[in-house]
């Protein structure tokens, strides 16, 4: 199976509780989507977020 990293800018101070409720709104899709979300990252400070 192929991965891939989605890459997002624009989420500066992002908290980790944020980061958490997105993540999990992913996981309620992912199998409509037909993909499986792993995990995500973030760095508050530059607003980048890479799941």
């Amino acid at each position: 199976m192929s991965r891939f990293m989605d890459v997002h800018h624009g989420m500066k101070d992002i908290t980790a509780e944020q980061l958490k409720q997105a993540h999990q709104a992913d996981l309620a899709i992912e199998k409509e989507e037909g993909v499986h979300f792993e995990k995500a990252w973030a760095d508050p400070q530059s607003g980048t977020v890479y799941c």
